[in-house]
């Protein structure tokens, strides 16, 4: 059954058939996620491990979904992630399984890499997906006098509650993946919206 919702694969880790059974099992309970969940799949689950100071260790799961069904995630986030760390008793994050291009590469001289497969999108959109279903209110590349640069992210006030015991986890997790460093603060989103009269 788990099987069902990974695209092309024979053989499942554990961590995969334990994320696959749990979506299969929210798919038949609930019927308010049933006709989303139906279109949803899946090309792999990754288990991310965190050391703390006081030496408590964090898991959690990063699930990759193909990239045609990852609207229909993004629409369902909220209620999804709730549901899924509900049955595992774990984090989970869910990204889109995105490819990088070479700017090199080319089948011929006029042809040009979509702005989607450069190295610098897939790096903003594995940020946003960590943090769904949030909102990145701000971004600031901090230089420091090493030379070494950190990524200064600011997020939405009202998500505090959350998202503040998941932030060391986004952290790690996107270190590993990109070798990047990002800090996190909450700030007031100060849009101002004015209305014909």
């Amino acid at each position: 059954m788990a099987l069902a919702k990974f695209h092309k694969k024979k053989t499942l880790t554990k961590p995969e058939e334990f994320v696959g059974s749990a979506l299969v099992e929210i798919e038949n309970t609930n019927n308010d996620l049933k006709t989303y969940l139906k279109s949803v799949i899946l090309t792999g689950v990754e288990e991310h491990t965190i050391t703390k100071a006081n030496k408590k260790q964090k898991t959690a799961l990063l699930v990759y979904v193909h990239f045609q069904s990852y609207k229909v995630v993004q629409a369902i986030a909220r209620k999804l992630i709730i549901e899924l760390e509900k049955k595992l008793k774990q984090n989970v994050f869910f990204t889109a399984k995105r490819t990088i291009e070479s700017k090199w590469v080319k089948e011929h001289k006029s042809q040009q890499r979509p702005r989607s497969r450069c190295l610098t999108y897939v790096y903003d959109a594995l940020l946003d997906d960590l943090l769904l279903p949030s909102v990145i209110i701000g971004k600031r590349v901090r230089v420091r006098l090493d030379g070494t640069q950190f990524t200064r992210v600011h997020l939405d006030q009202n998500d505090r509650d959350y998202l503040e015991e998941k932030l060391d986890l986004v952290t790690a997790i996107y270190k590993k993946l990109t070798t990047r460093e990002v800090t996190f603060e909450f700030r007031e989103d100060k849009t101002f919206h004015t209305y014909k009269k």
